[in-house]
């Protein structure tokens, strides 16, 4: 059994690097020190993941061989400053075999820093950004673990600048962090230590609704990513006076037509609170896109025209164009309080007797603080735009300074009506999604961050 993770858990759950949360998120079984209860274990652990206590590294390396051996992947957890001695233990218990592979971690002065430079609610804030906002791009100079740091932050560089001197004086190290080499480290332990600026993770703002971010969030953290979640808007109930005769009388209706998937959340909740049975709809159902009728399938509703190209107003209307005896046939728009005018228009042109029913209403929330700093610190890489409503009410949030911390962003669009408001307010989308849905997004924001880092590169040349 050689090469089990070792991860040393720092006092502060904030300055785990990216390396340790991927090591501790993978394992099925985490050996920990006996009466160890690290801080913020339950973000870090996964819930289906074994935690055992051991009294030591005979015990550890008992369980840990058991547990590997039926296949299970085994991680072994010690507070930070016992990881050397852990792994000096195991290497003798084994004879000299060192089965354990320590993680790329801060050392105890990159804590001492983080503690020093950042408040405590700026390291609790976004464990997964820490080892990122740390040193930013200040030019700083590192004294040993054991002093402390006597820095004087300055105007620096782009690259962080690294100073590493010994308590007796003698400098050992001075250049980028990026370049240190790992012959510096006094302990070979340490040459698994990786600098910070390889551990540059690029960090995505979200802005969907409270409840709706959670997958695209995961599908970004398992690109190596950092979601940052800040919803700017919400829905609320419309004025149901208007609605619920339509809703009850929905054998009226050769057609009834979901513009988007929180238009079938809204209707059947609303339908289900009137007492109605979804038999009343006798109608064909249309979808505006494929996601909307997964929604709709959930339901078993089985969806009779969805269009074959674009996810939107353009395309549903297009696919209406195909159907046969459709002029003089009563059909029912569900929509938002923002949907825009293309279909209902296109439909009315060719004879349609439309009748447009709001269901939800769609409203801005309070821009998080946070956002805004980090907009102007410059600590945010991409911008998903999941729809018009987010564009508009992000740029309504904002002030100037933060409004051009924007445009430097790369901004990710959904689709093309996402497009236009984005273009409307002076921000054309870097990427755009071939389709809406999370997979074309994280695919989008590939190709975005791509283009960016490959910007960078061309102005540093």
């Amino acid at each position: 059994m050689m090469g089990v993770p070792l991860v040393g858990w720092p006092s502060e759950a904030a300055c785990l690097t990216s390396a340790q949360v991927d090591a501790l998120l993978m394992a099925d079984v985490v050996v920990a020190d006996e009466g160890f209860e690290p801080p913020a274990r339950e973000r870090f652990v996964r819930a289906g993941a074994e935690w055992m206590a051991v009294g030591n590294e005979v015990e550890a390396l008992q369980i840990l061989s058991e547990e590997a051996a039926g296949g299970r992947a085994v991680v072994r957890v010690v507070p930070a400053h016992r990881l050397v001695a852990a792994w000096r233990e195991s290497a003798r218990v084994a004879a000299g075999g060192g089965p354990y592979t320590p993680v790329a971690g801060m050392r105890p002065l990159d804590v001492q820093l983080a503690r020093w430079q950042l408040p405590s609610a700026a390291l609790a804030r976004d464990a997964w950004a820490a080892d990122e906002e740390v040193l930013g791009s200040e030019r700083v100079t590192w004294v040993d673990a054991e002093q402390e740091p006597a820095t004087a932050f300055g105007e620096g560089p782009p690259d962080a600048h690294l100073e590493l001197v010994h308590p007796h004086g003698e400098k050992v190290y001075a250049g980028p962090l990026a370049a240190v080499p790992a012959t510096v480290w006094p302990d070979p332990l340490l040459a698994h230590w990786q600098p910070r600026a390889a551990l540059r993770r690029p960090r995505v703002l979200i802005l969907r609704a409270d409840g709706q971010a959670g997958p695209l969030g995961d599908a970004v953290r398992r690109e190596g990513w950092i979601p940052v979640l800040s919803p700017i808007l919400a829905f609320e109930s419309p004025n149901w006076s208007t609605v619920d005769d339509r809703l009850t009388h929905l054998d009226r209706y050769a057609w009834v037509v979901f513009t988007s998937a929180n238009g079938v959340a809204a209707f059947f909740g609303r339908l289900r609170f009137l007492g109605q049975d979804v038999r009343r709809l006798t109608g064909r159902v249309a979808a505006v896109g494929q996601e909307t009728c997964r929604r709709l399938g959930e339901l078993c509703l089985t969806v009779d025209l969805v269009p074959t190209g674009e996810s939107s107003q353009e395309g549903l209307l297009a696919a209406f164009g195909a159907v046969s005896h459709l002029a003089g046939q009563n059909v029912l728009l569900v929509v938002g309080d923002r949907r825009g005018a293309t279909l209902a228009t296109g439909l009315r042109a060719g004879g349609v007797l439309v009748n447009e029913v709001v269901v939800y209403r769609t409203v801005p929330r309070p821009l998080d603080e946070d956002v805004r700093r980090d907009l102007v610190a410059n600590r945010l890489d991409a911008v998903l735009f999941t729809s018009g409503s987010t564009a508009q009410f992000l740029w309504a949030a904002l002030g100037v300074r933060e409004r051009a911390a924007l445009g430097r962003l790369a901004r990710v669009s959904i689709g093309s009506s996402t497009s236009r408001a984005l273009e409307r307010l002076g921000l054309p989308p870097t990427s755009v999604a071939a389709r809406p849905d999370t997979p074309s997004l994280v695919e989008a924001l590939r190709a975005a961050l791509a283009e960016g880092e490959a910007g960078r590169r061309g102005a540093g040349a």
